[in-house]
């Protein structure tokens, strides 16, 4: 309710935009048809963030771009340990594109194909999210990278289950 005062109190005062938040989409409807040029969802995006981030111990940040791609940021699997960029394969093998290294708080944005991963640093890499054929994709795929449990086939957030393809 508060939210709905204020939208209209904003719109009455001549603001030009006003981004309302709403918990659900009955209260965005209210919200629209009052004058809220925007609505954000806050705990709806927050639940998605914390159920790609706390669903692996390996996830350490996620960025959404957007409904198609994100930014993640992921440990270094032991496998890849003292291996170069081109090594490992990264982008043909698993359609990733890592953007950056981060170590001990430093992050380093020129990765190329000769940069060798050490256990210290975490990768920032860029996905494309897709649908994902859950049972046949994942056999030859490091599993400590997946962002979410897709081998017992649950996550805590539908969407994510759906959308999310990874290396």
């Amino acid at each position: 309710q508060s939210s709905l005062e204020t939208t209209c109190l904003l719109k009455e005062l001549g603001a030009q935009k006003v981004v309302s938040r709403a918990e659900q989409d009955v209260q965005a409807k209210f919200l629209l048809r009052n004058g809220a040029d925007e609505i954000i969802y806050p705990e709806k995006q927050l639940a998605t963030w914390a159920a790609i981030r706390y669903s692996s111990d390996h996830i350490l940040d996620y960025i959404e771009l957007g409904d198609s791609c994100s930014i993640f940021e992921v440990s270094v699997p032991s496998a890849w340990v003292g291996k170069s960029v081109v090594e490992i394969d990264i982008r043909r093998k698993y359609n990733v594109n890592i953007i950056a290294t981060k170590k001990n708080g430093k992050i380093n944005a020129v990765v190329t194909a000769d940069t060798v991963l050490s256990a210290e640093e975490t990768l920032w890499h860029y996905r494309k999210l897709s649908y994902l054929p859950v049972q046949n994709t994942l056999q030859n795929i490091p599993r400590r990278l997946f962002p979410i449990n897709f081998v017992a086939g649950q996550a805590v957030y539908q969407k994510v289950i759906h959308q999310i393809q990874f290396f």
